[in-house]
């Protein structure tokens, strides 16, 4: 009977520490995320307003860009200025 509540107990311990683990890493990736993300929407918004303002290039952010700019960075930004540019 005693060896059953002690293996309980390490069986218990063992999730808590497993758990506590996965805890942690699940939160320094969503950080990383998210630091990422506002990365790209600053680094986004600051390659739309330079092209806006320096070249007079005029493209309208709607909520698909700003998406594809939080995922991409300033790259979806300046492929769409090249797409509407040039075709």
């Amino acid at each position: 009977m005693e060896f059953a509540a002690l293996a309980s107990y390490a069986s218990l311990s063992t999730e808590l520490v497993v758990a506590l683990v996965v805890a942690i890493i699940l939160f320094k990736i969503a950080f990383f995320t998210i630091k990422r993300v506002i990365f790209h929407l600053i680094t986004g918004w600051a390659t739309w307003y330079a092209l806006s303002w320096l070249f007079g290039i005029t493209l309208q952010m709607d909520l698909l860009m700003w998406t594809l700019t939080a995922l991409f960075g300033p790259i979806a930004v300046i492929g769409a200025v090249l797409w509407h540019t040039f075709m």
